[in-house]
């Protein structure tokens, strides 16, 4: 893989105590390449209307809010249908509304997000999930965007809008928050945070996280003490005018979509001349882009179908259109 160096502006700027730097990234450093997926075909009465596609061990998962049991499970080798788990109730190893946005994985279990509840899950010899562990995640809000670091949870600000931009949460103590909106157009409550909404990348073993934004030009990045140590732009894209009237409409132009981590690389989906209208409306061709824990964009990609969701590994994405969820497709990325 060819790593191409952006040229480096900095600008030391102070704002209470933080130094921050901010960095230019010049898209055309990195060659855009264009690839085809493989395709795999579901069986259709294995699965309803999959909102997330995760990975564990040997398996895919699909997450089913509307389903019955919640999560299916496929094999990561041929997408061959295996079994289904989590039914929804009040057991011992059920689940309440499996959320399909929160996922990550130990050695030996897996952990998703129901209602304000991450829980540890193991798969059994008999293909049934079991619940290990309960940790409520206790913050006075619905939970956005939350990462599980090596020593706290990190997620959006309050919906409200009031108070800072993150959320940090340590098992037994009372939150913390971080961050200052910008707020360029005089922004109030609930509109600050809508307008300043982004994806957020953090994992463990890298303590710090990354802020990509859906609407602006601008990617933040913070230690685990909630300093803002750097802001990335980049360049060499159009101009997008946005603004908070337009996202009221529909034809504000998102710079970003939804985003993945490994140990190694952040990627990201990333969207070029098109509104939400269009978005929500028809099939679009997002690039993704590859970032390595650097905050460098190192890989561009750009496929042959439209999809919103994906996962990596063993050196293959897996993707999933949600419109279309009885298809995964599958490209050799490499690790």
């Amino acid at each position: 893989m060819k790593i191409y160096i952006s040229i480096l502006f900095i600008v030391l700027l102070f704002s209470c105590s933080d130094k921050k730097e901010i960095r230019i990234q010049y898209i055309g450093d990195v060659e855009l390449e264009y690839s085809n997926f493989d395709e795999y075909h579901l069986d259709s009465l294995k699965i309803l209307y999959p909102t997330g596609i995760h990975s564990f061990k040997k398996h895919l998962l699909l997450i089913e809010p509307k389903n019955n049991p919640t999560i299916s499970f496929w094999s990561m080798d041929n997408l061959e249908y295996e079994f289904s788990s989590g039914y929804k109730g009040g057991g011992p190893d059920e689940l309440i509304h499996p959320r399909a946005d929160y996922f990550t994985i130990s050695d030996s279990s897996f952990y998703i997000l129901d209602s304000n509840i991450e829980r540890e899950m193991i798969i059994s010899n008999d293909s049934v999930i079991h619940i290990i562990s309960n940790i409520p995640i206790l913050i006075p809000d619905a939970i956005n965007q939350m990462v599980h670091l090596d020593s706290c949870y990190i997620m959006s600000g309050l919906t409200s809008g009031k108070g800072k931009e993150h959320l940090m949460y340590r098992q037994g103590e009372e939150y913390t928050e971080f961050g200052h909106y910008i707020n360029d157009e005089h922004l109030l409550n609930e509109e600050l945070a809508i307008y300043n909404y982004k994806f957020i990348a953090g994992i463990k073993g890298h303590n710090e996280i990354f802020d990509f934004y859906q609407y602006r030009n601008l990617i933040r990045r913070y230690d685990i003490q909630g300093n803002l140590k750097e802001e990335i732009q980049l360049r060499g894209i159009p101009e997008r005018d946005n603004s908070f009237d337009k996202l009221r409409d529909g034809t504000i132009q998102p710079y970003r979509g939804y985003l993945f981590v490994t140990d190694d690389y952040i990627y990201s989906l990333y969207y070029e001349n098109i509104s939400n209208n269009q978005l929500y409306a028809e099939e679009i061709i997002p690039e993704l882009q590859i970032w390595d824990w650097n905050g460098y964009l190192i890989r561009r990609i750009r496929f042959n179908h439209s999809f919103s969701r994906f996962t990596v590994a063993n050196g293959r994405i897996y993707a999933l259109n949600t419109r279309q969820p009885y298809t995964i497709y599958v490209y050799e990325i490499g690790k």
